[in-house]
């Protein structure tokens, strides 16, 4: 068994492009599959702080998306990944980090 967003499917199943229902999910009618929609926080753009993105997951998740992320940049000043993830963990109660 192998979990793919939150629902367990037999590998078979996957390579053979089918669900766990047997239907192949891929805009048939009557599927409950849907496309999961993200938002990258701001934390790589100069002058951002932890409020401003825990406000920005805050309202990412009131507006229905999925999930929140954020990119890492060695080269540039940033903010640092796990901790803007904390900060955005903070704000929300639903969405994926």
């Amino acid at each position: 068994m192998v979990r793919t967003f939150g629902r367990m499917t037999d590998r078979d199943d996957m390579r053979a492009g089918a669900s766990e229902s047997g239907r192949s999910g891929f805009g048939e009618r009557g599927t409950t599959d849907r496309m999961r929609i993200g938002v990258g926080l701001p934390a790589a753009v100069p002058g951002t702080d932890m409020t401003t993105l825990g406000q920005w997951a805050a309202d990412s998740q009131r507006a229905g998306f999925d999930a929140v992320g954020v990119i890492d940049r060695l080269v540039y000043d940033n903010l640092e990944p796990l901790t803007a993830l904390a900060a955005a963990a903070a704000r929300t109660s639903r969405v994926e980090l």
